[in-house]
């Protein structure tokens, strides 16, 4: 049965993005990629809750949790992709690609999307796998730390979009607010979001497991496809060189500022 329920699990992300795929094929926009993470995460959420949980409050409120992360962070990139357009990195990822481009995109982009998504839904496919549970300390944990990261990673992003929106900003760096305490506070969040929804989970049998989403996110974050990425040449910024000697890397106000 877990075998099973793993599988056709698994289909739900690379069904996605193989229809975010053709959709990207015909738009000529593969940025529609990031857009379709978050909303991922809301169809494995309610898939997995109607079609294998015990629907107990605990399996509920983790949904309607994934569904508030998930589709305010489309709504955000969304709305990022309609003012700047096709993100500039998959220009050049898919400029590289040469010969039988569009099939490495398809494996190399959005296959791997799929992949990660599926290892990074461990918390919630942990708690929707039959094992009925009451609400209790950890559920009500776990949805606190939920709501701190959730916030972090909302404000810091709304922060930023008004930042940007202002002309007399253009070539700064973003130093007030939530960024004032660390150069990436709504990295910090999203990792504090997936942190509480494996608390959520680890009372369940075989619940550490849910672990495995906040280690993978933030290891993501932290070393691939994140800070490594934002923070690319800017060390030849003196003004950047001088936010990032006073202002931590990841975990606000105590976190390491090595650049």
């Amino acid at each position: 049965m877990i075998f099973q329920y793993l599988i056709l699990m698994l289909l739900v992300p690379v069904a996605a993005f193989s229809l975010v795929y053709v959709i990207a094929r015909f738009t000529g926009k593969v940025t529609f990629l990031d857009a379709a993470w978050g909303v991922g995460y809301v169809l494995i959420a309610w898939i997995a809750y109607f079609a294998f949980s015990p629907q107990e409050l605990p399996n509920l409120l983790l949904a309607l949790a994934v569904s508030l992360w998930g589709l305010r962070l489309a709504r955000y990139v969304v709305k990022r992709i309609a003012k700047t357009g096709e993100d500039r990195r998959y220009q050049e990822i898919l400029k590289g690609y040469g010969e039988n481009g569009q099939t490495k995109a398809f494996l190399r982009l959005f296959m791997l999307q799929a992949g990660l998504q599926y290892i990074i839904s461990a918390a919630i496919l942990r708690m929707n796998y039959v094992d009925p549970k009451p609400v209790g300390i950890a559920t009500w944990v776990g949805l606190v730390i939920f709501a701190i990261g959730f916030l972090f990673e909302a404000v810091a992003d709304a922060q930023l979009a008004a930042f940007k929106r202002d002309p007399n900003n253009k070539g700064k760096i973003m130093q007030a607010g939530l960024w004032k305490t660390s150069r990436h506070p709504n990295y910090f969040g999203e990792s504090l979001v997936w942190l509480g929804m494996a608390v959520m989970s680890l009372t369940y049998p075989w619940g550490w497991l849910a672990l495995i989403s906040p280690a993978v996110i933030t290891y993501l974050l932290l070393f691939v496809s994140g800070i490594p990425i934002q923070e690319k040449g800017k060390g030849q910024n003196p003004e950047w060189r001088e936010y990032a000697s006073k202002t931590p890397r990841f975990v606000p106000f105590i976190g390491s500022n090595k650049f």
